[in-house]
């Protein structure tokens, strides 16, 4: 009997079978395979899917929106594991083109992630591990966010890119990871004019970071490497604001550490 999983795009995904060669065109999915323990199954990865380290020894096929789509054909995997966000359009159809079973991910919310790991899990073959998987990063997930029911809106700017500077914006699982932590989106419907950007990703002058008015303005590691010297700059700009650091990637890979950038951020806006 098929297994049949609804994807991103609502399209149904038909499997006779668990597949036995998976190629992961996203970090936080080849992430999430491991954690479902189906490693050996994975034939193809991008340079960026490093975690965890047993990731590094998969065959390489390009990067996120540097697909090789040859190597990919040449790996004659049962099924790939894509984002709508991280991947190209182009690159997904040239390889539905080929035969190939693409399913396409777009997690928004952090309990989309949830749903994300459970159909991934259904996919390979490993849905009660899924279910417990997730089960256990809800569980997790609802504690931090009772622990800050009292705890003050912090207003927070999430910045991703500098030259122009970026923020996370609406639509996105980190402005929900942030509302969750007890945050206020600053860059949440802004917009500066003279920088180009999109709603989900504005950009902003030096000026236009200054009238966002952050209290707290976080550095993440990914998928800008932001490192001390940017946080001087941005305190120079926003004199009263905090400037902190932060782990890129469990707050910016949307799989299962999204609870630990929970956390992160958490901590990083109130302390816990």
């Amino acid at each position: 009997m098929s297994t049949i999983v609804r994807d991103a795009l609502g399209r149904n995904l038909a499997l006779d079978r668990p597949p036995r060669r998976i190629v992961s065109l996203v970090p936080s999915l080849t992430e999430t395979c491991i954690a479902l323990g189906v490693r050996e199954r994975l034939v193809g990865a991008t340079e960026f899917c490093v975690f965890p380290e047993e990731a590094k020894t998969i065959p390489r096929v390009g990067g996120t929106i540097s697909v090789s789509v040859e190597k990919v054909r040449a790996l004659v995997p049962d099924v790939v594991l894509a984002s709508a966000d991280e991947n190209r359009k182009p690159q997904i159809e040239s390889l539905e083109g080929a035969g190939i079973p693409v399913f396409v991910t777009w997690p928004r919310t952090l309990p989309e992630i949830f749903e994300t790991i459970e159909a991934t899990a259904r996919i390979v073959g490993e849905e009660v591990t899924g279910l417990s998987l997730a089960r256990g990063l809800r569980r997790r997930a609802v504690e931090i966010e009772e622990s800050l029911i009292l705890a003050r809106p912090v207003r927070v700017a999430y910045l991703i890119w500098r030259d122009p500077w970026m923020a996370t914006g609406l639509e996105t699982y980190v402005h929900d990871l942030l509302r969750r932590a007890g945050g206020r989106n600053a860059a949440a419907g802004a917009h500066d004019p003279s920088v180009q950007g999109s709603p989900r990703y504005p950009g902003f002058t030096d000026d236009g970071l200054r009238a966002l008015a952050p209290d707290v303005v976080l550095l993440p590691s990914e998928p800008f490497v932001f490192g001390e010297r940017d946080a001087a700059d941005v305190r120079s700009l926003l004199p009263h604001a905090r400037v902190l650091l932060v782990d890129g990637e469990p707050i910016n890979w949307a799989g299962p550490r999204s609870v630990d950038g929970l956390e992160i951020l958490a901590r990083a806006l109130h302390g816990r």
